[in-house]
């Protein structure tokens, strides 16, 4: 079991600074054809594993969307779909946003790191009973156009953080049926 933990930029409205996005789907931007007539994108996706995925869900049933901490601090918690790939996104035209929202409209946030994490997975095989997967848990520390910068980086990955550790007690660890 892999979980990466850090931050990502948020391509939705949903999504604000702070908040922390639960991938349930990685949406690799990268496979493409360049031809004279433009892009032709081939992504593909990765979907978290249904053991985990029920897991998450569990978390999600008992724990509020909206954390609230001392001083006023307070951030979202969102599960959705993400995007990954090589590129940093930093422009709210990115070809690549556009693509992402009409492959799924639904996707939340950019990153570039849980694409190879994903397809490792889907590539190996267990022969045990022990449970695998990935689990993409981001904090939002930009919205992914020209205004990116790492102001609020801090935030989103103690936030990232702080959701990891609320949600390894319902990933059971170590536990085999």
């Amino acid at each position: 079991m892999v979980l990466l933990v850090g931050i990502a930029g948020g391509v939705s409205p949903k999504v604000g600074l702070g908040d922390v996005v639960i991938s349930d789907e990685v949406i690799m931007y990268d496979p493409r054809k360049l031809t004279p007539d433009g892009v032709q994108h081939r992504g593909q996706s990765q979907q978290v594993a249904a053991e985990l995925q029920h897991r998450v869900n569990d978390f999600f049933a008992v724990t509020p969307v909206v954390q609230h901490r001392t001083g006023g601090e307070s951030y979202g918690l969102h599960q959705g779909p993400i995007g990954s790939g090589n590129a940093v996104v930093a422009d709210p035209d990115a070809e690549i946003r556009q693509w992402l929202c009409q492959v799924n409209q639904k996707v939340l946030a950019v990153e570039t790191e849980a694409a190879g994490v994903a397809q490792s997975f889907h590539e190996s095989v267990g022969h045990d009973n022990r449970t695998r997967g990935w689990l993409t848990v981001r904090g939002i520390s930009d919205t992914a156009d020209r205004a990116k910068n790492d102001d609020h980086q801090e935030a989103a990955a103690r936030h990232a953080a702080e959701v990891m550790a609320m949600l390894v007690p319902f990933l059971r660890l170590g536990i085999t049926p």
